[in-house]
């Protein structure tokens, strides 16, 4: 179309120049995503254009791991460790050498805190409070210590049961000690189906609810036994060090976890529900 402009000064023919060139069609961001931020293409005296591209979200189908069963070889890797679940520490039997004969009858009567009665029990029991111990003292100088809560007071009270015998005459030279049984437990807080658990490993687990409660369980590596109740409590026994029992229950919490159950899974009891039937 045609225009008439009426022109006053210099600054007019400017302006009207400025107004008159002309401004090259500019594409759409949309189109040319890479070049929406190329300063050519922006528009005549303004800012570069902002990009309008979208994305595409770029979507990764991830197949979810599937792990079977645990297994007792592959638990026990040392490649491949598993935290150690928490556990109480009962008792440390410990066993040693006093290196002569002894006369029960008369530790008997010469120490405190000790009893002797041969027609119940062929050993002399004594106790000592610090650490809280009980040793069994035989007629060969065999002893044995139990009720210590670690080796370390397994040992301790060893010497001290040694050395309040040597009191009383006899030449006792502590021998051969070693640990010859560890007993802890575990709390798993969970529920145990005992029963699918024996369904499970036929060969390893040893369950009669008519003779005991609780399923036993009899593991090669490490060489211990598990006692595994419903109440989630299991006892392991037979270790011969903190090793041994570490790892016999970081095995036993990864076999027994697809047999747990949630203490949430199961509905509480209200005043109106009917009783079970008889």
């Amino acid at each position: 179309f045609f225009a008439f402009v009426v022109v006053r000064g210099p600054s007019d023919v400017m302006a009207f120049a400025a107004y008159s060139a002309p401004v090259p069609l500019q594409p759409h961001a949309s189109l040319y995503a890479p070049e929406a931020d190329n300063p050519s293409h922006a528009p005549l005296g303004g800012p570069p254009a902002p990009s309008m591209a979208l994305a595409q979200p770029q979507t990764q189908t991830q197949t979810p791991a599937v792990a079977g069963p645990p297994t007792e070889t592959q638990v026990a890797r040392p490649d491949n460790p598993v935290p150690i679940p928490k556990y109480e520490m009962q008792n440390a039997v410990a066993t040693c050498s006093l290196g002569c004969s002894l006369e029960l009858k008369d530790i008997a009567i010469k120490a405190r805190n000790c009893e002797y009665n041969p027609k119940k029990f062929p050993a002399c029991i004594m106790r000592i409070t610090d650490p809280k111990t009980t040793a069994l003292i035989f007629r060969t100088g065999k002893m044995i210590v139990t009720g210590a809560k670690n080796p370390t007071d397994a040992k301790v009270a060893c010497k001290k049961h040694a050395k309040l015998i040597k009191k009383l005459g006899f030449e006792v030279q502590l021998k051969n000690y070693r640990i010859s049984n560890m007993i802890g437990v575990m709390d798993t807080k969970t529920v145990i189906h005992i029963e699918s658990l024996a369904n499970k490993y036929p060969q390893d687990v040893h369950f009669e609810p008519e003779i005991f409660p609780a399923a036993i369980y009899y593991m090669t590596k490490p060489r211990v036994t598990f006692s595994i109740f419903c109440s989630g409590k299991i006892v392991c026994t037979g270790a011969k060090s903190v090793e041994e029992l570490e790892q016999g229950f970081r095995n036993i919490d990864q076999i027994t976890q697809s047999s747990k159950m949630r203490m949430e899974d199961f509905a509480p009891l209200r005043d109106d529900d009917p009783p079970p039937p008889s």
